[in-house]
């Protein structure tokens, strides 16, 4: 009888470690973005859209639930989703700088901003007990 019950037990264990790791899958989502292609891993459940400023450039939005939102340009002025916290003087370092990354907090929520040469990549309106795993996501960027 203990051997029965040993085995029925790692087998409901089984089964809910199974159905609880595949709630967290992720997509791997492509996208193209000032003529170089990209790929990155989403967590599945996020709405995609893409803004064209008229061909200067383009930005591409992962928004998730809960507005959490990834984004990718390659704008000088980085993005509408920062402007707010950014001075003057940040808009001409962008211009000049190569490599640049600012992070900021307000009301409970994480903005970021990191430049890599012409892109801008980053998050805004994350709670910060999301932080590390939105890191871990950003991280799965990877140049094609």
């Amino acid at each position: 009888m203990r051997v029965i019950f040993k085995y029925i037990t790692i087998i409901a264990s089984i089964v809910l470690i199974a159905c609880s790791t595949n709630s967290n899958i992720s997509k791997k989502e492509k996208f193209n973005i000032d003529n170089a292609n990209y790929e990155i891993l989403l967590p599945k459940e996020y709405q995609k859209v893409i803004i064209d400023n008229g061909g200067e450039s383009s930005e591409i939005r992962f928004i998730f639930s809960d507005s959490a939102t990834l984004f990718f340009t390659t704008s000088n002025s980085a993005t509408p989703l920062l402007n707010r916290f950014l001075s003057q003087k940040d808009y001409i370092k962008f211009i000049d700088e190569e490599v640049l990354q600012y992070e900021f907090s307000e009301n409970g929520k994480i903005f970021f901003l990191e430049k890599r040469n012409r892109l801008f990549k980053g998050y805004a309106n994350v709670p910060k007990k999301d932080k590390a795993k939105i890191d871990r996501v950003l991280s799965t960027l990877q140049k094609k």
